[in-house]
């Protein structure tokens, strides 16, 4: 998986200097990416998001990229299995 995440990070990092500055090409390239690469990336790491999100957004889920300092942050109080008291929660 950290794999598909450095892949993904150089890729789009590549892909808005390059090929986004054709204008048909981009078009094209962006909904091959919506319609059929996001959707498997979606099947592979069982993890759907909404359609009508942007698509850097979508990719940066999947992939675990989004908010990395916050999920670092969190994981450092939190371990499997523990829960939030109830008292949280009223």
């Amino acid at each position: 998986m950290i794999l598909l995440k450095t892949f993904v990070e150089h890729g789009i990092v590549l892909y808005r200097k390059t090929l986004k500055r054709w204008r048909r090409l981009h078009g094209a390239l962006y909904k091959i990416i919506r319609v059929i690469l996001v959707p498997q990336l979606e099947k592979l790491t069982d993890f759907y998001t909404a359609s009508d999100d942007p698509l850097w957004f979508r990719i940066e889920l999947i992939t675990g990229n989004y908010e990395k300092d916050t999920v670092k942050f969190v994981q450092q109080f939190i371990n499997p299995g523990h829960s939030c008291p109830k008292t949280v929660l009223e």
